[in-house]
């Protein structure tokens, strides 16, 4: 009795050890992969540190996708977001001397900068850009309008020419970065185990950009 008893304690102990590996395991694997989809949001990745990240996840495809992006551009999403934040700043300046502090779009312009300032989330980074581009262009145009001259005529315009520029490539670049959250959301929704792991030790869905 008490060999039979201790040939099934150590298969229970044994078996709980291979859950518990399996468990740590693939919770390295998915936060390495959580990592690196917010690496593509908020920090520079090296390309053969991407594809190596995605390997095991049937995401080459989508690295080298991505890597097409940066060829000669690794700054990343969240970098023209701050660019964007900084081009904004520059032109509420001249807002506030030609059409006044308290102008309506001017005001909507100060927030919109306020928030890229802050934003550090997909999320909250495309309510940003949004707000900034419409309320730059808005802001450019009674600038003009309100027939301002000379060098801070030429600078509103470039200002909100920058917002957009950088807007341009952020939704460029926030395609494949949807694409790749799509490949991780999928990948921590889908079968056993990596559902169970993803459950168990709390690994969040990657946000979207939009």
């Amino acid at each position: 009795m008490d060999f039979l008893y201790n040939r099934r304690l150590a298969a229970g102990i044994m078996a709980a050890l291979i859950a518990v590996s399996i468990i740590i395991g693939g919770y390295r694997a998915l936060s390495g992969f959580a990592g690196t989809v917010e690496g593509v949001f908020d920090e520079s990745i090296e390309p053969k540190k991407l594809s190596r990240k995605f390997s095991g996840f049937g995401g080459d495809a989508l690295a080298s996708k991505y890597e097409a992006l940066y060829p000669d551009d690794e700054r990343d999403i969240l970098y023209y977001v701050g660019a964007s934040k900084d081009a904004g700043g520059k032109l509420l300046s001249l807002a506030r001397v030609h059409l006044g502090s308290t102008d309506s779009d001017v005001l909507r312009l100060e927030a919109a900068v306020a928030t890229a300032g802050t934003a550090v989330s997909p999320s909250e980074a495309a309510k940003a850009m949004n707000d900034l581009k419409s309320s730059a262009k808005s802001v450019a145009a009674k600038i003009e309008a309100a027939g301002v001259g000379g060098d801070d005529a030429s600078n509103a315009k470039y200002y909100a020419k920058d917002i957009e520029s950088y807007a341009a490539k952020i939704d460029h670049k926030a395609v494949v970065y949807n694409e790749i959250a799509e490949v991780y959301n999928k990948k921590i929704r889908g079968a056993f185990p990596v559902k169970i792991i993803a459950s168990l030790v709390g690994v969040p869905a990657a946000e979207y950009y939009k």
